[in-house]
C-alpha cells in the first residue's frame, strides 16, 4: 500500500504475519517488491511520522515509534507489561537512487530522552547512510525491555 507522504515523497506500507514494515521515498520497483524491515516479535508502528528535511527542503530521514509485542516468557502470548518501544529511524529514498531503509534505532523506554538521539541519528546518519553496506546504529541501555533491535527480520532484505 502506497500513501501520500511529505510532498511528493510517498509512504510504502507493508503487513505480514502481524508484523509491519514502513519504508519512505521514491523507492526502486525491487525495493517496492521485495523490501520487508520489521520486527521479530509482532508489532505495530505508531500513527505519526516526523519528517527530517535538509537544507534546501529535500525530506532526508523519518522516525516512526514502534510497538514491540514481546511475549510473556512462561505462556508465549503477547503481555501488555513487556510491550517494548523503539523508534526507527529511516533513509528515506531519493528519485536518484530508490534506496530506502532503516538506518538506525533508539529504544524508547530505556533513553533518557529518545528523540532527541532518533533526531540525532535522522540528521547526521542516515542521509549519507547507504542501505544493506552500513551498520546501523543502536542507542540503547542495559536496563531495556525491548529485543535487539538490530535482530530484526531481514526477510528480503538484500544488497544492490
Amino acid at each position: 500500500m502506497t500513501c501520500p507522504g511529505h510532498d511528493d515523497y510517498p509512504v510504502h506500507f507493508k503487513e505480514i504475519d502481524i508484523r509491519q514494515s514502513f519504508s519512505f521515498g521514491h523507492l526502486n520497483k525491487r525495493y517496492i517488491d521485495v523490501a520487508f524491515e520489521s520486527f521479530f516479535p509482532f508489532n505495530h508502528a505508531g500513527t505519526t511520522v516526523e519528517w527530517r528535511i535538509a537544507k534546501g527542503g529535500t525530506p532526508v530521514a523519518t522516525i516512526l515509534r514502534w510497538v514491540i509485542e514481546n511475549p510473556d516468557p512462561k505462556t508465549g502470548e503477547s503481555f501488555p507489561a513487556l510491550e517494548g518501544q523503539v523508534l526507527v529511524v529511516s533513509k528515506v529514498a531519493q528519485k536518484e537512487d530508490g534506496k530506502g531503509c532503516v538506518a538506525g534505532y533508539v529504544d524508547a523506554l530505556a533513553n533518557p530522552d529518545p528523540n532527541a538521539l532518533a533526531r540525532k541519528i535522522a540528521d547526521e546518519v542516515a542521509p549519507t547512510f547507504r542501505c544493506a553496506l552500513t551498520k546501523r546504529p543502536t542507542m540503547a541501555s542495559a536496563a531495556t525491555r525491548q529485543p535487539n533491535p538490530t535482530a530484526y527480520c531481514r526477510t528480503n532484505l538484500f544488497r544492490f
